[in-house]
This record gives C-alpha cells, structure tokens and sequence, in this order.
C-alpha cells in the first residue's frame, strides 16, 4: 500500500480531498502532521521566537521528520497564503528526495490565491506572498506544480499522480460488467468457496493491481456471505 504524505492547511480542503480519494482507491493511506489534531501551532511552531529546546527538537523529529520519512510521497493542496508549515514540509520532504506534487487552486495562476483572514494581509501582500510560495515551491527538486478547477478535479488529478483509477467508477464500466459476467459464468453462478447457489452472487476482486485488465485468477465469485467474510479479514476455510 502507498502511504503519502498529505500537506496543507489544518482547515483545509486537504483532507476533503483525501477522503474522496479513499472512496475511490483501495490501496492507499494518508498521513498528514494534524492526523492526530496536532499541528506545528499547537507547539508553537509558527512564531520566530520559538526557542531551541531539546522538547521542541524532538516533537518536530517525532510529528514531522519521522513520519515523512515513512512515506513514498508527499501530495500537498496550498489553498493559502500563510501556509509556512507547510512550506516546510515540502522543504524536509526535498531534502530528502522524496516524490512532490503540489496542486494550487487554478486562480491561483490567475490572482494570486485567497487570504485564509481577511484581515491579515493587504491584497498587493497577499499576491505578493502567494508568488513566492509558487516560487520556492517551483525552486525544490522533484517538486510537480499541478493547477486545479476544483476539488473534485483536484481528486482527479491525484488519482492520475497515483496511476489509479476511480473504483467506484470502474464497476460502473463496461468493462467490468464484462469481467463480472465472465467470472459467473465460469463459477456457473455458485459461490466458489462455499458452492452456494441459488442466491445472488457478487464478484470480488483478489487484488487491485489488474484493473481493465484482470485475468480469471484476479476475481472470484463468492456469496453475500463469504464475500462479508473476505472483507472482514475472517479466515476461510
């Protein structure tokens, strides 16, 4: 399974965006430094006068370092100007070789992106500010700048950064309906654990790995049942 590293505001949208991508992709997890409702301001993290203590070094190694270094990816959503904690994490993140993609709002490329507070900067500082996060941002290795419309295209644009496609939409592919026919008709519409007929029978994927192209040992036909068992983690005998 691919584990990312997901960046962005602690009240963003990324979040939004990760669970949409979950409804559509089996194999994959996000991590993110507020998955525990923390983040780098719950320590202090966001003023300049923070001091070098000892206790401060190793929640920054702990919350941060230890957990990008576990990842395979960072996928960051800037939707603000003041995302400095985030820009830091995708500093650490190059530092360390890693995979970056980074999605902006597509106004982003047009005005400069929306103040998170109204009240924080004045409007020639926001795009000013928003410029050099796009600029640092650009400036690191291994980083890809992806614009977005919306939400939902910034799910899509993730699903192509993974290679993958949407689950949910898949089953409702001709495609599968294909797959889905062959597999009853070569269980002749018995359950192949339990031999169960005469009751409906689903068809359920062994892995992920084959989509739009599965072989017959990619799927198994299997009761309501047995299917529950499978995804449950029962042993079946």
């Amino acid at each position: 399974m691919k584990k990312i590293y997901l960046v962005g505001k602690v009240r963003g949208d990324k979040w939004e965006i990760a669970r949409k991508v979950k409804d559509g992709i089996k194999e994959v997890s996000f991590v993110a430094s507020d998955g525990n409702n923390h983040s780098e301001h719950a320590f202090g993290f966001g003023y300049y006068s923070l001091g070098r203590s000892t206790d401060t070094i190793d929640a920054v190694k702990e919350w941060f370092c230890d957990v990008i270094k576990k990842c395979d990816m960072v996928i960051a959503y800037i939707n603000t100007t003041n995302s400095f904690g985030s820009i830091a994490e995708i500093g650490y993140s190059a530092a360390l070789g890693l995979p970056i993609h980074i999605i902006f709002p597509k106004s982003y490329s047009e005005h400069g992106l929306e103040r998170a507070d109204s009240n924080e900067h004045s409007t020639s500082y926001n795009v000013s500010v928003a410029f050099d996060t796009y600029w640092f941002c650009c400036s690191l290795p291994n980083v890809t700048v992806h614009f977005s419309e919306s939400i939902d295209d910034a799910v899509k644009i993730v699903y192509k950064i993974l290679g993958k496609v949407n689950y949910k939409e898949y089953l409702k592919s001709e495609h599968w309906q294909k797959v889905k026919s062959d597999a009853l008709s070569r269980s002749n519409n018995h359950c192949q654990l339990c031999s169960k007929g005469n009751t409906p029978i689903h068809v359920h994927h062994n892995n992920y790995k084959n989509l739009y192209k599965e072989t017959p040992s990619d799927v198994i036909a299997l009761c309501a049942e047995c299917h529950k068992k499978f995804h449950s983690g029962m042993a079946l005998s």
